[in-house]
């Protein structure tokens, strides 16, 4: 039984796993190394070489030598697995493209572009904290957001696809709207100052009716309406793209 024990032990052993080649990739455009970027970030991959539906993950607090090993083996821990932020990802031509599905939080993050047969591709990232719009409603051909910083009322184009959008501003808030439905494109990371919410378009939202903007500083709410008090009388404003009906009685004047 002894002469079998050194073969049994070197069957249950991990031998050291040679990496393969790197994956050739030519540029990872508009990023230098250890360059900032913001919390709201697309990443474009220019490929030298077969680069074939690569995963594409952004570890959160950076990746050591012993992560990037882990992912050429297919074996993350939980621990590792809990810093991953997905990316949503698409090709355009000979490049990919990838943006993390929510705002990276400030500080040291690694970019890993994993491929089959390949060691991970790693790029070091610090990430600057910067605000972001807030989606606040769903539809069909539109998105709503508000932020407190006016965006650019220009053209835009949704991904993958190339397609084309419009800003219209509606108060505090503002809508992006398409011609056709928007379910599972990705926004552009910002609209001049104001950055976008990353993640993917979902599905529109039940009611199908849009938030109404936030009252001005003038007025007070009443219900989904504002109340302003002019002198002796009062007026409702707002609710211009939702008909309703007031119903109430006011003390004597």
């Amino acid at each position: 039984m002894r002469r079998f024990l050194p073969l049994l032990l070197a069957c249950c052993t991990d031998p050291a796993v040679e990496l393969p080649p790197a994956v050739p990739i030519a540029a990872l455009a508009s990023v230098s190394p250890g360059g900032e970027v913001p919390s709201v970030v697309r990443f474009t991959l220019a490929s030298t070489g077969p680069l074939v539906e690569p995963r594409i993950v952004v570890v959160s607090g950076g990746a050591s030598a012993d992560d990037l090993a882990a992912y050429a083996r297919n074996r993350l821990t939980s621990a590792l697995r809990a810093r991953e932020v997905a990316t949503t990802a698409w090709s355009e031509g000979d490049r990919w493209l990838a943006q993390p599905v929510r705002a990276l939080p400030g500080g040291r993050h690694t970019l890993v572009v994993l491929q089959e047969r390949r060691a991970p591709l790693a790029h070091e990232l610090v990430v600057r904290a910067t605000p972001f719009a807030e989606r606040v409603w769903t539809g069909e051909k539109s998105v709503t957001h508000c932020s407190s910083i006016a965006p650019e009322l220009s053209g835009l184009l949704l991904a993958p696809g190339n397609v084309e959008a419009r800003v219209v501003r509606r108060g505090a808030c503002f809508d992006i709207l398409s011609d056709r439905a928007i379910a599972a494109l990705v926004l552009p990371p910002a609209l001049g100052a104001v950055a976008l919410d990353p993640s993917p378009i979902g599905l529109p939202e039940a009611p199908p009716l849009r938030p109404e903007p936030p009252c001005p500083e003038s007025a007070y709410a009443l219900g989904p309406l504002c109340v302003r008090v002019d002198d002796d009388r009062i007026v409702l404003v707002g609710g211009a793209e939702t008909r309703r009906l007031v119903i109430g009685t006011f003390g004597p004047i």
